[in-house]
Order: structure tokens, then sequence, then C-alpha cells
């Protein structure tokens, strides 16, 4: 078991190439490495472009990862975060199990065009149309 998180961040597709480096650790940590090209391997990935603000407003190609119901707490979550986190320009987005347990960070220097959080109920069972419905319930009575 454990506790799972749905995560996604954006970053200028120019840092990807460092992110896709991690991490530099001591042999002895050698399997945050596998860890992390797990995580990686395992995201939606997905090509944007936001507006970024700096010394002046540009528009940048960006790439997003997107993980549902991952454990973000080990250290290769850690190794990602704290590289997205030190970069000029990004867009984190975590929500939890529980209801309020919702992180968002950013840079303050790029818009948040392409995530949304969204709270949804998804129902689970076989679909049925309200006319066959009728006619199982007709059938049973």
């Amino acid at each position: 078991m454990g506790y799972y998180s749905c995560v996604s961040f954006e970053i200028p597709k120019k840092d990807v190439a460092g992110l896709l480096a991690l991490p530099p650790f001591k042999d002895d940590d050698q399997h945050i490495y596998d860890n992390v090209e797990y995580l990686l391997g395992i995201a939606d990935i997905k090509t944007g472009k936001e507006r970024t603000y700096g010394e002046k407003f540009e528009t940048v190609d960006t790439v997003i990862f997107s993980w549902e119901d991952v454990k973000w707490y080990y250290d290769a979550a850690k190794a990602i975060t704290d590289y997205v986190e030190s970069l000029d320009h990004y867009n984190f987005f975590r929500i939890g199990e529980e209801y309020d347990d919702v992180d968002i960070r950013n840079s303050g220097t790029m818009d948040e065009d392409n995530l949304e959080i969204s709270r949804y109920i998804t129902p689970y069972g076989d679909d049925i149309k309200l006319e066959d419905l009728r006619k199982e319930l007709d059938e049973h009575s």
C-alpha cells in the first residue's frame, strides 16, 4: 500500500536535458538513478508552449510530465522535485489522496495554461442505457 498522488510539472524544453541527467549521486546511492529512470519512463509526457516572464516576455516550448497514482515521497521523487524547483521557470502540481492535500508550486515566472487541477467522480461498473435498465426491471417484476 502507501500514499498515492497525481503529479504534473511543466518545464521549458531546454531544461529537460538536466532532468534526464539526474541524479549525480555517489555510487552507493546509484539505485536512486534507477528509480528516477523508472519514474520518468512511466510518465505521461506532453509538449506545450507557455509565456515566461523575466527581463522580457517570451513564449517558450515546454514539456509536461504527469503521473497518476504515484508514490511521490521516495528519494527519486525528491530529486526530481528539487531539480524542477531549481529552475527559473516551472509549474508543479500535486494532488494527494486526501481531499485537501493539494500542492501547487511555481516559479512565478511562467503561465499555468497547460496544467489545471480538477476533482471529479469516476463511476465504475458496466454501462447501461436507461431503456435497457427499464427492460431489466420490467422482466424482474
